[in-house]
């Protein structure tokens, strides 16, 4: 498995990750800050064509990340369906197998503070 980490700070709109992998991948992503960030994260089998949700689990409420908000705290769950919470890690995961090449993007509509970790 390859795991890669991204942390740091990032304007409205900014593509924290895209990158291509040739093997079914999960993303866990916490966020030690209080300041909440709101987003998506989703994946492209069609090399950037089309690009769907991925689905969190572990988030509470659980569901697809085409909108999601990760907090330290637990103050904004109205900015996204989707929370995680608390500074835990929430794990997104490809609704269905693939054996195709995958795209992650993870795109974030406000100044993030995050810690994310790929593994495939």
């Amino acid at each position: 498995a390859t795991l890669k980490s991204v942390s740091g700070q990032y304007s409205q709109g900014a593509t924290v990750l895209d990158q291509c992998f040739s093997e079914d991948f999960q993303v866990i992503v916490a966020n030690p800050s209080t300041n909440a960030w709101t987003g998506s994260i989703t994946k492209s089998n069609d090399a950037r064509l089309t690009y769907s949700a991925m689905y969190c689990s572990t988030c509470n409420p659980s569901g697809l990340t085409s909108s999601i908000v990760v907090d330290g705290d637990a103050n904004s769950g109205a900015q996204a369906p989707v929370a995680c919470f608390s500074g835990q890690q929430c794990i997104a995961t490809q609704q269905a197998t693939t054996t195709t090449t995958s795209t992650l993007t993870a795109t974030m509509t406000s100044t993030l503070s995050m810690t994310s970790t790929l593994t495939t």
